[in-house]
């Protein structure tokens, strides 16, 4: 749908209460409808037009949603570094008293490292239900300093005041820099002990919803698929009570996003996939994300 003919009919406005910061997008003319809460990766600010058109996408399907960001806006850190996942709280928490929003529990649709916060948040807010996990992580990973190299000793999130165990970066990351991301994050999870593994590993089998988890076979950033079915065993290990389902798409790369945006070749060359599969990827993991929200 194009740009114009969505503006007339989804209603957005930018929201920073409580210290969060974010938008809120919503049908014109509706009462309520259920609210969902959308988080972008680890790309900066200027990077994540795609969470705006997958909002309003939501919001033309009758939903309540709020795209909040928690690093690299404004009146936040530059810094993907220990953000808390008291924040994302707060954020369910302003969303489900909104009235707009008309169910109690609320889903959630992220991105790549924001699949990191996802799963965090879903394990401990029982009000989180539905979530949609687009190129996830199977572990918490470490911060990203936006100003400074980093050396990879520290977390990207908190809880309560203390860093969330992070999968360590191996010895002789740095000669590594010139390889792909792809091969560094394989190298990390290949040469990390089982319990660094362990503490790092997402912890999904706490959370209380369906989970629909999609992946690119070609991811040019890290391995999605290979976290996916990492987290689908988990799952089924803990006999999760409530469906959950990997959809893997051969020819599809890290950039899966809103449907109906023809992904640019800037994009394909850089985060793998074809033109052709990147769109297939889309259209058809949308389909599935409305069935489970």
């Amino acid at each position: 749908m194009g740009e114009e003919v969505m503006s007339e009919i989804i209603e957005s406005r930018e929201i920073e209460p409580d210290d969060l910061s974010g938008r809120l997008y919503g049908p014109l003319g509706a009462e309520s409808g259920p609210g969902v809460l959308v988080l972008h990766g680890g790309g900066a600010s200027d990077e994540r037009g795609y969470t705006d058109r997958y909002a309003r996408l939501l919001a033309h399907h009758g939903y309540t949603v709020f795209d909040l960001a928690y690093f690299d806006a404004l009146g936040m850190s530059p810094d993907l570094v220990e953000v808390p996942i008291e924040y994302f709280v707060r954020a369910v928490d302003w969303l489900t008293g909104r009235e707009e929003v008309s169910t109690e529990q609320v889903g959630t649709v992220a991105w790549s490292r924001g699949t990191e916060a996802q799963f965090l948040l879903a394990a401990r807010d029982d009000r989180v239900g539905a979530t949609i996990a687009y190129v996830p992580s199977a572990y918490v990973f470490p911060g990203l300093p936006r100003n400074e190299p980093g050396d990879g000793s520290v977390s990207a999130w908190s809880q309560e005041g203390e860093p969330v165990p992070f999968v360590p970066p191996y010895d002789g990351i740095e000669e590594d820099m010139n390889e792909s991301s792809l091969v560094r994050f394989r190298r990390t999870v290949e040469r990390a002990s089982a319990d660094a593994l362990e503490r790092a590993t997402l912890p999904v089998e706490s959370m209380s919803g369906s989970v629909l988890l999609v992946s690119g076979g070609d991811d040019a950033t890290w391995p999605s698929a290979r976290f996916a079915a990492t987290l689908t065993d988990r799952l089924s290990e803990h006999d999760h009570r409530w469906s959950y389902e990997h959809l893997r798409y051969p020819a599809a790369g890290h950039s899966i996003a809103s449907p109906y945006e023809p992904p640019s070749e800037r994009l394909v060359d850089r985060l793998g996939g074809t033109r052709a599969g990147n769109a297939f990827a889309e259209a058809d993991a949308w389909f599935h994300a409305l069935t489970y929200l």
